[in-house]
């Protein structure tokens, strides 16, 4: 009968010249895989191979999971004080924060960075969903937001996803022709649709800064039904300085909409060149 042998190991596989090898510590459990499923590789951090309270983290079938699995624990009595203490609200300047260092990371082509900075958007995402799912009065899970996601993204492209039943000719005339800026156009009609929107500046974020909620004003106006009669409503009696510079810029930003130009992006990225300058300024000064 022939011995199983470890291709790794250098030792002789003869029993008797073996030396006496330290007890080993018992193994976690490995959670059992169904049938086709995929055996996970996840390995937890060392030194925490035998805590039980991550072993639903183990337990958990995939990737996603995980992440949904270790935030409930951090959230729930016996987990981090500060995250317990944690509401939709507190988290809204987190998410923020996160938004804008992936921003950082992409637009400076940072991938390693990139891939913290998505995990973090990711975790404030299910963080928040977890808060969501805990509400007293209107909760819900992020089982059900997914699926919500699912719905928008399928009504919302009629182009690509028909009734196979329907019509072969209304198929193929939403097939042809067209283009990103035309679907654009269709994924703001659909949504106008579906949320009985009586303006088209409706849905837009008041939270937002002043730059990218006017850029997303000029973007809905442009491509409205009419968008010449909206035209007057950027010329407004102007009184004093304050105003005046406030017009300037509207209509810098409406140029650039019309140019295909992300203000904000365009400007993050000067003034990213900018502030590399004042570093630089900064060193040859202190080299003198």
């Amino acid at each position: 009968m022939n011995e199983s042998r470890d291709p790794h190991s250098t030792h002789p596989q003869n029993p008797s010249q073996l030396s006496p090898q330290p007890p080993q510590p018992p193994q976690p459990p490995q959670r059992s895989n169904q049938p086709g499923e995929p055996v996970s590789t996840y390995q937890l951090p060392g030194g925490l191979q035998h805590c039980s309270k991550l072993q639903p983290v183990l337990d958990a079938p995939t990737a996603l999971e995980r992440v949904r699995q270790i935030v409930r624990i951090l959230h729930e009595p016996g987990g981090c004080p500060w995250d317990g203490e944690q509401t939709n609200r507190s988290l809204i300047k987190p998410l923020l924060e996160e938004t804008y260092e992936y921003i950082d990371a992409v637009e400076t082509d940072d991938r390693d960075n990139m891939r913290e900075e998505l995990g973090d958007m990711l975790l404030q995402s299910i963080f928040q969903a977890q808060i969501c799912s805990e509400d007293s009065a209107d909760p819900f899970t992020l089982d059900e937001v997914c699926d919500r996601l699912v719905d928008k993204l399928i009504t919302r492209h009629p182009n690509v996803f028909q009734d196979d039943t329907a019509n072969s000719n209304e198929n193929q005339a939403l097939q042809e022709a067209i283009d990103a800026d035309t679907t654009l156009q269709l994924w703001e009609r659909m949504k106008q649709q579906e949320k009985q929107r009586t303006s088209v500046l409706d849905g837009i974020a008041q939270a937002q800064g002043a730059l990218p909620r006017s850029a997303k004003v000029a973007a809905r106006i442009r491509k409205s039904a009419q968008p010449q009669r909206f035209d007057e409503a950027f010329h407004l009696n102007t009184e004093n300085e304050t105003e005046q510079l406030a017009d300037e810029l509207l209509d810098l930003v409406r140029r650039a909409d019309a140019s295909g130009i992300d203000i904000e992006c365009a400007l993050r990225n000067r003034l990213r060149q900018v502030e590399q300058a004042v570093r630089t300024i900064e060193q040859d000064s202190s080299e003198q």
